[in-house]
C-alpha cells in the first residue's frame, strides 16, 4: 500500500533548472475525495513554488496544476486508503 505520493510540478517544458518544487502527501487514513483534495493543493503549491517570477506563470500556472495532479492521480491506486 502507497503511504505517501510526491507531487512535482509537471513543468518539463519549462525546465530550466535541474530540480522542480516537490511535496510528499500523506495518504493514510483519509479517503479518496481528501486525498484527491490534498493532491489539488500541493500541486497548487508546487507550481506557484516553481513557476514564480517566470514571465510565462500566468499562462502556465493552471495547465501545470492540471498535469500535475492528473499524473499524481495515475499512480494512485483506485483504493488508497
Amino acid at each position: 500500500m502507497i503511504k505517501t505520493l510526491s507531487i512535482v510540478a509537471a513543468l518539463a517544458a519549462f525546465a530550466t533548472t535541474a530540480s522542480a518544487a516537490e511535496i510528499h502527501v500523506s495518504l493514510v487514513g483519509k479517503d479518496m475525495k481528501t486525498i484527491q483534495a490534498d493532491i489539488a493543493r500541493a500541486a497548487r503549491a508546487v507550481c506557484r513554488d516553481e513557476l514564480s517570477g517566470k514571465s510565462e506563470w500566468i499562462a502556465s500556472y493552471a495547465r501545470c496544476v492540471d498535469e500535475s495532479v492528473a499524473r499524481a492521480l495515475a499512480v494512485l491506486p483506485s483504493k488508497a486508503s
